[in-house]
């Protein structure tokens, strides 16, 4: 970091398990899932420790908006017409293949299973305690 650039460092500590929750319940509020893997998005197996714990709340995001934006390219190519897939802001919701979300949430590298950045936070937090 260069002088100037910041007056505070401020720890923000990677979701818990209710923050991985919460996290995945908003962004996908207004998703339906279809396809063969149809029904509702089980938020809760994928807020678990072993699908999305290493990863931080951007990480999380991130994934959930790829996972849109290939519902949104496969609806584009599906139907000429992209207004069939609009977003909640018509009313309509995203439809969404569970498949879609598993496939991004696998390819993001999180940034917490990197064991040095692991080491920097413990050791911020102990600085600071």
């Amino acid at each position: 970091m260069r002088p100037g650039r910041f007056d505070k460092i401020i720890y923000v500590p990677p979701p818990d398990y209710e923050g991985r929750r919460s996290i995945l319940a908003l962004q996908t509020r207004y998703w339906e899932a279809v396809g063969t893997d149809s029904g509702n998005l089980d938020i809760d197996r994928l807020a678990m420790e072993e699908i999305t714990g290493k990863m931080t709340g951007a990480e999380i995001v991130g994934a959930c908006r790829e996972a849109a934006m290939q519902a949104i390219r496969h609806s584009v190519e599906e139907d000429s017409d992209p207004t069939t897939n609009a977003t909640a802001a018509s009313g309509k919701f995203l439809k969404v293949k569970k498949s879609y979300l598993d496939d991004a949430l696998n390819n993001v590298q999180p940034l917490l299973s990197n064991s040095r950045v692991m080491e920097e936070f413990n050791s911020f937090i102990d600085a600071y305690r």
